[in-house]
């Protein structure tokens, strides 16, 4: 049985330790017919970015619900660049061998382990690049962070070239949110480091290069 009492107070612990904000929403129930909001989330403040952790479930045709854990930030993109990493499975295993071309790093203990896709193969390298930030994903053993549109969004303000990082993750045989605070806190590192990895290789803008827009 997934226990809100056991998330929130791991999540206020979480935000106590990496000085955060944990804001309460109980008063949300519904976020529409795809799935019900819960009433907690981890605002984070970083540079010129919030990152945000919240969960959502999602229903099936049979009745059963899933939990999600996600985390979002929103940056205003000064490319059409995107992609995508995810731990290696059964079937991208089996992609590869039909002929989907992968993209290595040249770090073999990471390309052993994930799956990393772009439309930009030569940014995508820049990006993971940084050592520290495949190190980090190594010890994520729940990785599953893409790119994706938010241009226009309401609650990102309407932002022309909104692009957010997006991370989702739901256990296969629990149905909870992810409450191990070593590795949420390493996902928000790897959040971090990630924006500035966009910012760097001239693909995010901050408020110190925004003139180049």
């Amino acid at each position: 049985m997934f226990k809100l009492h056991d998330q929130r107070e791991a999540w206020k612990r979480l935000a106590d330790e990496i000085g955060a904000d944990f804001v309460d929403i109980s008063s949300i129930k519904m976020i529409g017919p795809i799935g019900l909001a819960i009433p907690m989330r981890v605002e984070h403040t970083y540079k010129d970015w919030t990152i945000i952790l919240d969960t959502y479930a999602e229903h099936s045709t049979e009745g059963k619900s899933s939990i999600f854990t996600r985390m979002r930030a929103a940056y205003v993109s000064s490319t059409d660049f995107s992609f995508s990493i995810k731990r290696k499975t059964a079937f991208s295993r089996i992609a590869k061998a039909f002929g989907k071309k992968p993209i290595y790093t040249g770090d073999d203990a990471f390309d052993d382990v994930f799956v990393l896709k772009s439309n930009d193969e030569a940014a995508v390298k820049n990006l993971f690049s940084d050592c520290y930030l495949r190190e980090l994903a190594l010890d994520i053993n729940i990785v599953n962070v893409r790119t994706r549109d938010c241009a226009g969004s309401q609650e990102y303000g309407h932002k022309e070239n909104g692009k957010e990082l997006y991370f989702s993750y739901s256990y296969p045989s629990a149905n909870r949110a992810v409450t191990d605070i070593n590795i949420l806190k390493d996902l928000f590192k790897f959040f971090e480091l990630l924006l500035d990895g966009l910012v760097k290789n001239n693909i995010a803008l901050s408020k110190t290069n925004n003139a180049k827009s």
